[in-house]
C-alpha cells in the first residue's frame, strides 16, 4: 500500500538504532559496543576486587563480625544495639559488594559469549566445544556462591537490630543470636569457598583458567600445538584456528600451515629454556625469520605496549598493524599455563634438550629410543602417561606399544605406530659457540617432529590405592621387544594433593597470569 511505513521483517537490512548523537549505528554494531563496554566493566571489577587489601577484608570479614556478635552477647547492656546492628549491615556490603558485583560482570560476558545472545555468524559456535556447559556451570555457581555470602551475612545485621524487641534469655532472643551465628559460619565457610575459586583476570583468555580438558587424540602430530589446543577453552579454540590461517599467506618455503605454527610455538618455549639473558630476542627472531617473513615476525614479537598511542582516538590501526590473537606474550602464557597442566611432556622435551646438548647415546648411537613419564601420583584415580618414540634407521617399521596396566580400566592398551626415520645426530653441541640456540633449534624441531608422541590415559578401578606398577612395552612387528619398562605410582581415589583437578586449574590459572605479566620485562627487542 502507498506511504505505508511499516516495519518489514522480511527485509535483509540490518535494523539501525540511533546514538545520541543523532547518528544510526547497525544493530549488530551496537550489541557488539555494548558487549565491549560490559567486558571492560568485568575486566576492571574483577582486578579491582581481586587486590590484596580487599581480598583481606573479605578473609577477615567473617571473624570480625563473629567477634561483634559475642561483644554483644557478652555486653548486652554496655553496647548500643542499634549502633552495632547498623554497622553489621552497613560494612559487610562495603566489603563484599565489589567482588559480587564482579560476580555479576562475569556471568552478564558469559551470557553474551555463551548464551542465546550470541549470534554471530563469523565465528564457530562456542557451545559446540567441549568444555563450554562447564565453564557455563563454573561461573553460575560462583555468582550463586557470591549471592549467598551476601546475603548471609548482611543478614545477621538485620536479625541484630531485632534483637532489642526480646527479653535477654528469652527464646526469641536465643534463636536470633543461634541463628547470627549459623548465618556467620556460613558466610565464613563461603568466603573460604569463593576466595579459592578462579576468576576472569585478564582479557586475553578470559576462560581458559576455568577449562578442564576432557576430550584429546592419543597421537599428536603437532606436539606443542596440539596439548596447547587440548587444553583451550572454545573462545581460544576459535582464536586459534583463526590464526592459523592469517599465518599461511607469510609462511617460507611452502611449509605446512600446521608445522610452520609449530615451529613458531617451539621457538617461543625454546626461547623461555634457554634463559633470559637479553640475547635470546635477537636469535628467537632469527629463528622467526626462517619461518614467516619479517612482517609476520614482528607482530608476532609485538608487545601489546607497543600498540597504545597517546593520541588513541586520532589513530588510525591497519589491518597491518593489528595485534595477533597469538604473540609472544600470549604464547608464553599459553605454555605456562598449558605445562601447569600437563608437565610430563614438559618433562620429556626438557631430556631431549638436554641429550641434545650432551650428545647423548641414545640419539648419536641407537637404532630406538622412547622415552616416557608418568606422575609420581595420580588423583582422582587416573593419570595421563606421555610416551615419545624416535626411529633411527633407515626406513619406516611398524612397532606396536602395549601398556599394561594391573587392577586398570582397561588392563591393556595396545597401539600400532609408524613413526617417520630420523636422522642419527652428530655429537653434543659447542656450548660457547654463537650458533647455539639456533642449532638446538633446529636438532630440537627435527626430534619433535619425527618423534612419535602418544597421550595415553590410564585409570585404576574404583578400590585401587596405593603403589601400583604400569608395564610398557615396545615390540617390532614379529614379537621382537626393542624396550620394556616399568613404572610405578600411588593411585589416590579422592581429588586432593598437588595432582587433583582444582589444584592443577588454580596452578594453571596463576601461572598463566604470571607469565603474561613477567613476559614484557624478560622480552627484549633487539
Amino acid at each position: 500500500m502507498e506511504g505505508d511505513e511499516s516495519l518489514d521483517l522480511s527485509s535483509s537490512t540490518p535494523l539501525e538504532i540511533p546514538d545520541p548523537d543523532g547518528n544510526s549505528l547497525p544493530l549488530g554494531e551496537f550489541t557488539e559496543i555494548k558487549e565491549n563496554k560490559t567486558d571492560k566493566l568485568r575486566n576492571l571489577s574483577v582486578n579491582f576486587s581481586s587486590l590484596l587489601p580487599i581480598k583481606l577484608l573479605r578473609l577477615l570479614l567473617g571473624p570480625l563480625m563473629i567477634f561483634c556478635l559475642i561483644v554483644l552477647m557478652v555486653f548486652t547492656e554496655q553496647i548500643n544495639t542499634m549502633e552495632i546492628g547498623i554497622f553489621m549491615i552497613i560494612f559487610p556490603l562495603i566489603v563484599l559488594l565489589p567482588s559480587w558485583y564482579a560476580a555479576e560482570k562475569q556471568f552478564a560476558t558469559a551470557e553474551n559469549d555463551f548464551g542465546p545472545n550470541n549470534r554471530e555468524t563469523d565465528r564457530l559456535s562456542l557451545n559446540s566445544f567441549p568444555g563450554a556447559e562447564r565453564i557455563l556451570s563454573m561461573i553460575r555457581e560462583n555468582r550463586l556462591n557470591e549471592r549467598i555470602r551476601i546475603v548471609t551475612i548482611s543478614s545477621v545485621g538485620i536479625l541484630v537490630l531485632l534483637h532489642d524487641n526480646f527479653e535477654e534469655g528469652s527464646l526469641g532472643n536465643v534463636s536470633i543470636l543461634m541463628t547470627s551465628l549459623i548465618l556467620l559460619s556460613i558466610g565464613v565457610a563461603q568466603t573460604i569457598r569463593l576466595e579459592r575459586s578462579i576468576q576472569m583476570r585478564s582479557n586475553d583468555f578470559k576462560y581458559l583458567p576455568f577449562h578442564a580438558p576432557t576430550q584429546h587424540s592419543s597421537q599428536m602430530h603437532t606436539v606443542l600445538s596440539d596439548l596447547i589446543e587440548a587444553h583451550m577453552d572454545p573462545d581460544s579454540a576459535s582464536q586459534w584456528a583463526a590464526w592459523l590461517d592469517e599465518l599461511k599467506p607469510s609462511i617460507r618455503n611452502k611449509l605446512p600451515a600446521s608445522l610452520a605454527r609449530e615451529r613458531i610455538v617451539q621457538a617461543v618455549y625454546l626461547s623461555k629454556m634457554t634463559g633470559e639473558d637479553g640475547t635470546n630476542a635477537w636469535k628467537l627472531n632469527n629463528i622467526l625469520t626462517s619461518i614467516v617473513r619479517r612482517e609476520m615476525r614482528d607482530r608476532i614479537m609485538q608487545q601489546e605496549e607497543s600498540l597504545e598511542s597517546p593520541f588513541e582516538e586520532d589513530s588510525i590501526v591497519t589491518e597491518k598493524d593489528k595485534p595477533l590473537p597469538f604473540n609472544y606474550s600470549t604464547l608464553s602464557r599459553l605454555l605456562e599455563h598449558t605445562e601447569a597442566w600437563q608437565p610430563g611432556l614438559f618433562r620429556i622435551i626438557r631430556r631431549v634438550r638436554n641429550d641434545i646438548l650432551s650428545g647423548n647415546v641414545s640419539l648419536t648411537d641407537s637404532d630406538w629410543r622412547m622415552d616416557h613419564d608418568l606422575p609420581l601420583t595420580c588423583s582422582d584415580g587416573q593419570g595421563d602417561l606421555f610416551l615419545m618414540i624416535h626411529n633411527f634407521g633407515e626406513s619406516e617399521e611398524t612397532v606396536e606399544v602395549e601398556v599394561v596396566v594391573p587392577d586398570g580400566l582397561p588392563i591393556t592398551q595396545t597401539f600400532r605406530v609408524t613413526p617417520q626415520p630420523t636422522p642419527s645426530l652428530p655429537a653434543a653441541i659447542s656450548l660457547n659457540t654463537m650458533s647455539m640456540t639456533e642449532t638446538l633449534a633446529d636438532r630440537l624441531s627435527i626430534l619433535m617432529e619425527r618423534g612419535l608422541v602418544l597421550w595415553i590415559g590410564v585409570a585404576w578401578a574404583s578400590k585401587s590405592r596405593g603403589r601400583h606398577p604400569v608395564q610398557i612395552h615396545l615390540r617390532k612387528e614379529g614379537g621382537e621387544t626393542i624396550s620394556s619398562v616399568v613404572l610405578s605410582t600411588d593411585v589416590l581415589q579422592r581429588s586432593s594433593g598437588a595432582g587433583s583437578t582444582q589444584v592443577r586449574m588454580r596452578r594453571a590459572s596463576s601461572l598463566g597470569i604470571e607469565a603474561l605479566r613477567e613476559v614484557g620485562s624478560t622480552l627484549k627487542m633487539r
